[in-house]
């Protein structure tokens, strides 16, 4: 489906569909377009991969026609169809940020010849998108938002700002005097940095980077991975861009950089993303990702005298705070600690100059847990209903079966005969990384010591635990 804007004078109607509910979804589609084209942008993003949005783009330029290469490089729309999309929150930032002439898709004999039209997305890579790959970033709350990723053996880690203030909504950090960063043959002015925390795809281990912020019209993806730390150019004192400069604080001003040699090491090897992984870079480790290292260190050394946790009552998001004492709270409870951008204080703070091997000070009490978790928090998802709760890893099934009772309220409860709960360490309909309960009087202690069991060895390596309540197949 070819996407046209509503103030193009090119526009053409949307297909008419005898079936209402067809008509019905092109209508909310249009106004959606027309009135939030940044939802419409989001929608697309998130549930179309890479290779299909740069189909869709390529046929619609073919039969506008425009050259395609020149559409996609271009930093917005054309004259002849203008957004309406707003771009004030980066118009206000400009003034922060330096403008490099775009280079990315510079023309070449190969890239100015028309380009085939892609038959099979899933099959093969359009060569603009190589390199490109998506992942989960961990620090944006309630759920993990998709970010297209790309690495960079010569670059420090950049991320757009659009990304970071609208779609992460993350805390920012000011370094203080501007730094000089080398980025696509020029050198890029730095004010803010942000910390990141992300997985791939389909892998539960996490990555941590303190990146840039930049101005998102100077980046084709969300994230650039870099080999780079930006704790050791941030530790430099003084302004180099300043030094740098010929023109004392005349901002805007690049400076031609060598050609970047191919991504591959000294011996050849390919530089994937994997190079910022939390092992390369145990001093830009976020704070959670190592007290969990940590935990599961301590977690080989357990012994089997481990002293008998108390029961506590099951708490929910909304009471945790309230109903618990704030000494089981901070002793005996294990909670994964907050993300670095939502902490109190910058996580690029912490591991910049006041931990320089990148240990924070909340390691030490992480360290001398040995005994077993109490409870564990997990969300629970059914129908309409969302929400958190710990469960208690000492009660028996039927208790299990109130505690999850009572975490969805009231007005509604689980029917034993019609319903099972599903752990897992995605919510959505895969079964793999799952554990069932079957909530019958005769399986649910069995099961539930089981599912036990399994909570226990996904706490430490899954960000997020989930509980989804089913209905069993009839007869």
């Amino acid at each position: 489906m070819s996407l046209h804007h509503p103030f193009s004078p090119h526009q053409t109607p949307l297909p008419q569909s005898n079936n209402p509910v067809m008509s019905e979804v092109y209508r909310i589609a249009e106004r959606l377009v027309q009135r939030f084209p940044d939802k419409a942008i989001e929608l697309l993003a998130h549930h179309c991969d890479v290779n299909t949005l740069a189909q869709y783009l390529q046929e619609a330029c073919d039969r506008r026609p425009l050259d395609f290469h020149t559409v996609l490089s271009s930093g917005g729309s054309d004259s002849s169809s203008q957004s309406s999309y707003s771009r004030t929150p980066r118009d206000a930032l400009q003034h922060r940020q330096s403008v490099v002439p775009d280079r990315r898709y510079s023309p070449t004999p190969s890239s100015q010849a028309s380009s085939p039209i892609l038959t099979s997305p899933s099959s093969q890579q359009h060569p603009l998108t190589k390199g490109v790959e998506f992942v989960d970033a961990l620090d944006s709350d309630p759920e993990p938002k998709r970010l297209s990723m790309r690495s960079d053996a010569q670059s420090y880690s950049l991320i757009s700002e659009d990304t970071v203030r609208e779609r992460l909504h993350l805390k920012v950090e000011d370094i203080g005097s501007p730094r000089s960063v080398p980025y696509n043959d020029a050198q890029l002015e730095i004010f803010q940095t942000v910390s990141l925390t992300w997985k791939k795809l389909n892998s539960w281990r996490t990555h941590g980077a303190t990146c840039f912020l930049v101005q998102s019209d100077l980046l084709d993806v969300d994230v650039i991975v870099g080999k780079l730390r930006a704790e050791d150019l941030i530790r430099q004192t003084g302004n180099p861009f300043a030094a740098q400069s010929p023109q004392q604080g005349s901002r805007g001003v690049f400076h031609p950089q060598p050609q970047k040699a191919s991504n591959q090491g000294p011996r050849g090897e390919d530089l994937s993303i994997a190079y910022s992984s939390i092992e390369d870079f145990p001093d830009a480790t976020p704070p959670h990702v190592m007290v969990r290292q940590v935990s599961q260190r301590s977690s080989t050394n357990r012994t089997s005298n481990v002293l008998r946790e108390r029961q506590h009552p099951i708490v929910t998001d909304r009471t945790r705070t309230s109903n618990m004492p704030q000494s089981s709270k901070s002793s005996k409870i294990p909670r994964r600690q907050n993300s670095p951008a939502r902490s109190s204080g910058s996580a690029s703070s912490r591991v910049s100059g006041r931990h320089p091997h990148g240990h924070s000070s909340m390691a030490p009490s992480h360290t001398q847990r040995t005994s077993q978790p109490e409870s564990a928090r997990v969300r629970i998802v059914w129908e309409g209903i969302q929400v958190t709760a710990r469960f208690r890893l000492s009660a028996s099934g039927e208790a299990f079966l109130e505690d999850l009772n009572q975490a969805i309220g009231p007005m509604t409860r689980v029917d034993r005969h019609v319903h099972y709960v599903r752990f897992s360490t995605e919510k959505g309909e895969s079964v793999t990384n799952s554990c069932e309960v079957n909530l019958l009087e005769d399986d649910v202690a069995l099961d539930w010591e089981d599912a036990v069991e399994w909570i226990k060895s996904k706490m430490e390596i899954a960000p997020r635990l989930y509980a989804m309540i089913e209905q069993r197949d009839a007869g």
